[in-house]
């Protein structure tokens, strides 16, 4: 199993049968999986300080935090252009019905 932390840690064994496992600072490490089982690996876990990584992506988020931060803006921003693009449409299409009603009763005024 792959691990990131980015802070040194050491991971004891729960059932005392194998040597302490230690990682460091802001490192990818591969470790036992007894690892996940282990109280300081439970406690690190839940502030953030280490974490699985199972695939590139997480990778990735992990090496390019920026990055992965402005993805996210990016795609709010396009999800927001596209409502406000169909806001615009359904404005614009009432905005047509209004002229066409308009000329017509300048048409029966004639």
């Amino acid at each position: 199993m792959r691990i990131f932390s980015k802070k040194t840690l050491q991971f004891d064994d729960p059932n005392k049968q194998e040597p302490p496992v230690v990682v460091r600072a802001q490192d990818f490490a591969t470790v036992p999986d007894w690892v996940v089982k282990s109280s300081m690996y439970q406690l690190a876990s839940a502030d953030g300080t280490v974490s699985i990584v199972e695939t590139r992506a997480d990778v990735a988020a992990i090496e390019n935090p920026e990055t992965e931060k402005l993805k996210k803006e990016l795609q709010a921003a396009k999800e927001e252009l596209k409502r406000l693009k169909e806001k615009d449409a359904k404005t614009a299409s009432k905005g047509t019905t209004a002229s066409h009603e308009k000329d017509e009763k300048q048409e029966d005024g004639r």
